[in-house]
């Protein structure tokens, strides 16, 4: 009751319009926080803010194909193929600060890169035997980061070591659990590397009424996934992890 001269119990009418915490006693990363929070849209406690994201998305594809016939027992095919794609579910939070970004609600932002590309040849050799192969080869990268410019949002706040790059690369801010409210920022780091290869070759010899057919086929999946979250602080009475 240091606040509140001559008040001693919290039953008193005069102890709601001194019910604070003195500005000097606010730690400055909670005060940062606080300065970035939106007030409520709708009344009460729970389920009080509406917001709609604002959500694009880009893709272009690029399909090429060519077919080259030297002779008439040979047949090549050529395909190449590129596609990438940008889509980007941006924060729910404005700024309030006139800024581009709020550090407490920056969205998330999906990128892909895929080539495609393949090689078929057809060879006859023989009125009674003929030969097959293809050899393809897509380089497949996919991440998701945080939109905006390459840069540590827990740091805005003040917080020591909120991006421990570089075996964490999430740049979000960091999460805050408090007893049954959260603060959850979009984050996620992602990064997909999945290459893929392949050969196959086949052939068919054909004798009388007798046909044979044989081949192999090898495959080379690569599975390169980096994955990671923002540091997470929960406040329950107890333990602070």
């Amino acid at each position: 009751f240091a606040n509140c001269p001559g008040v001693t119990t919290t039953s008193d009418p005069r102890f709601a319009s001194c019910n604070i915490i003195p500005a000097d006693r606010i730690n400055p990363i909670s005060r940062n926080l606080l300065s970035k929070l939106v007030l409520p849209t709708l009344p009460g406690f729970q389920d009080n803010y509406y917001a709609r994201d604002n959500y694009e998305s880009t893709l272009h594809k690029i399909d090429t194909k060519v077919t080259w016939t030297p002779g008439n027992r040979l047949n090549l095919n050529n395909r190449l193929s590129w596609l990438t794609s940008r889509q980007n579910s941006h924060g729910i939070f404005p700024s309030l600060d006139g800024a581009e970004y709020n550090p407490l609600s920056v969205g998330r932002l999906w990128k892909a890169n895929i080539t495609s590309g393949s090689v078929l040849a057809t060879s006859i050799i023989s009125p009674t035997f003929v030969v097959d192969g293809v050899f393809g080869y897509t380089p497949y990268h996919s991440w998701v980061e945080p939109e905006g410019p390459v840069q540590c949002w827990g740091a805005e706040f003040g917080i020591p070591n909120a991006c421990q790059p570089p075996r964490s690369r999430d740049r979000a801010t960091p999460q805050f659990n408090m007893g049954g409210w959260a603060l959850a920022t979009p984050s996620q780091m992602r990064d997909y590397a999945d290459n893929q290869i392949q050969w196959s070759a086949n052939a068919g010899w054909t004798k009388g009424t007798h046909n044979v057919k044989f081949g192999f086929d090898v495959q080379r999946n690569y599975l390169n996934h980096y994955e990671t979250q923002v540091p997470v602080f929960t406040f329950n009475g107890g333990a602070t992890a």
